[in-house]
């Protein structure tokens, strides 16, 4: 009786434990996918971001630089657009500094 009584206790211990389990929740965090997909503008090319399949970026012109612009080619403006993914996965600002323009080695017709 008492064998049985504490085999007994032992599931209800464990099926509260595992019913307890299911309210926790998990410990892995949730990464948002980010998508590129390269547009094209007037005179060249432009990209966009897409998180979890919602546009939130959409770049029609080379960042940082005070012209209207367009991306000049396809290669350039996917270079582009994984910088800013990149930036994004990592928490930071998705801003383009002229400088990581010429780190890519981005053709810029005229700068002012």
């Amino acid at each position: 009786m008492k064998f049985s009584l504490n085999i007994g206790m032992l599931f209800l211990v464990g099926l509260s434990f595992l019913t307890v389990l299911k309210f926790i929740p998990s410990q892995t965090p949730v990464v948002p996918s980010f998508d590129t997909a390269i547009i094209v503008v007037e005179d060249g090319y432009g990209y966009q971001i897409l998180k979890d399949d919602k546009l939130i970026i959409q770049q029609e012109y080379i960042p940082a630089i005070n012209t209207k612009q367009a991306i000049g080619t396809v290669k350039d403006a996917q270079l582009l657009a994984d910088l800013v993914v990149y930036k994004l996965r990592k928490g930071d600002s998705p801003v383009v500094a002229t400088t990581e323009l010429d780190d890519l080695n981005i053709v810029i017709l005229e700068r002012q």
